[in-house]
């Protein structure tokens, strides 16, 4: 018998949605550490000019996620649920883990 006609691969459920992989590179403008999220503003090259929001779950570490106010950042552009510019991936400068800052803990003076 003559081979069957392989049909044709269907097309990606994750090309529907465009996400730019593009790297840029930009500086923490604040975190809130308590919060778990704060803003980067983007550097030259960046398509958007407004400082974008970040999310300590995007942060590339070991550890725990954080990042310190004047920091250089590398990352990409996503959006979120309600189609709001927000950071994703985001690194050090050349892709690696940030290291960011330990948690307080809160002393308590005892007798």
């Amino acid at each position: 018998h003559p081979p069957l006609p392989r049909a044709s691969p269907l097309p990606s459920q994750t090309t529907t949605r465009p996400t730019m992989s593009e790297k840029f590179q930009g500086t923490v403008k604040w975190f809130s550490n308590r919060k778990g999220y704060g803003f980067i503003t983007p550097g030259d090259g960046c398509p958007h000019d407004e400082d974008i929001f970040v999310h300590q779950s995007t942060v590339k570490s070991e550890g725990y996620r954080s990042l310190s106010e004047g920091w250089s950042v590398e990352f990409t552009i996503g959006n979120d649920d309600d189609g709001k510019i927000k950071a994703e991936n985001v690194t050090a400068p050349g892709g690696g883990n940030v290291h960011g800052p330990r948690p307080q803990r809160h002393r308590r003076g005892g007798g």
